[in-house]
Order: structure tokens, then C-alpha cells, then sequence
């Protein structure tokens, strides 16, 4: 089995940056983290690891790194999920994607959002806020 590492890859894009296309199977995060997440193709046999903690941003002048947080109300959830943030700038979007790496929704966010995932399937998502500033977090939510 061939394993691959991935750092900074934005989750709607990485079956196109690393060619595994439809043949997702075997996602999974690594024990007790949300930075990495694996995901493996049955097909051509090859593991891969995706580092979904951003890089930074180059040549930014700023020395002080700016504190984000990202949480939510109760997890597992049934039928919507509060999701609550701080520290990021006024010009953040929340993404919400599948565990197939999907990204099934995409919205402004200011400091709190209700999902409403009463027509979403059970199972494993995550959540990423980021801002024009560069900042972003993730969490990954489990809908029972």
C-alpha cells in the first residue's frame, strides 16, 4: 500500500489535487485529532494523510498569531447542531462537509450558526470557519 501526506489542501478540492476521485473509501480522523485526516482508495491501494490545519499565510507581517475557537452546543447531535465561534474576522464563511470530503454547505458566520441537519444523513461531518485574515478552525460533528 502506497501512503501519501497532504498539507494545506482545501477539503472540496482534494480528490482533484490528489486524484483519488470517487473511489473514497476508509475516511477516518486520526485518534483523538482533527488536524489529520485519512483516507484511503481501495482501488489503486493507496493511504492518504491530509493535514487540515492551515499552513499560514506568507509574508504576513503580523508576528502575533490571532486565537481562534470554533465549538458547539451538544455532540453527537440529532437534528441541528449550534455552532459557536470566536476571534475571527467580519468576513467569515462556515463550511460544512461529508465525510466523502463534500462540501454540502457554505454560509456567512458571525460568531453562531444553527445547522439544521434534520434532512442530512447520520453519520460523520466536519466543520471549518475561516476568515480573510488567513484564521480557520475545524470540528467534526457526528449526527445520530
Amino acid at each position: 500500500m502506497s501512503c501519501y501526506e497532504t498539507s494545506g489542501l482545501p477539503l472540496d478540492h482534494i480528490s482533484e489535487s490528489i486524484g483519488i476521485g470517487s473511489d473514497i473509501h476508509g475516511v477516518a480522523f486520526e485518534e483523538e485529532s482533527t488536524q489529520y485526516l485519512w483516507v484511503s482508495n481501495q482501488t489503486t491501494d493507496e493511504l492518504y494523510r491530509i493535514d487540515l490545519e492551515p499552513t499560514g499565510i506568507e509574508g504576513s507581517s503580523s508576528s502575533a498569531a490571532t486565537s481562534v475557537t470554533l465549538c458547539c452546543d451538544h455532540n453527537p447531535f440529532q437534528n441541528s447542531v449550534l455552532l459557536q465561534g470566536s476571534g475571527f474576522s467580519g468576513h467569515a464563511v462556515l463550511e460544512i462537509f461529508d465525510i466523502y470530503g463534500r462540501k454540502i454547505l457554505s454560509e456567512r458566520f458571525t460568531e453562531s450558526y444553527l445547522w439544521d441537519a434534520e434532512s442530512a444523513f447520520i453519520g460523520a461531518y466536519f466543520a471549518r470557519v475561516s476568515d480573510s485574515s488567513g484564521n480557520s478552525a475545524f470540528i467534526r460533528l457526528i449526527k445520530i
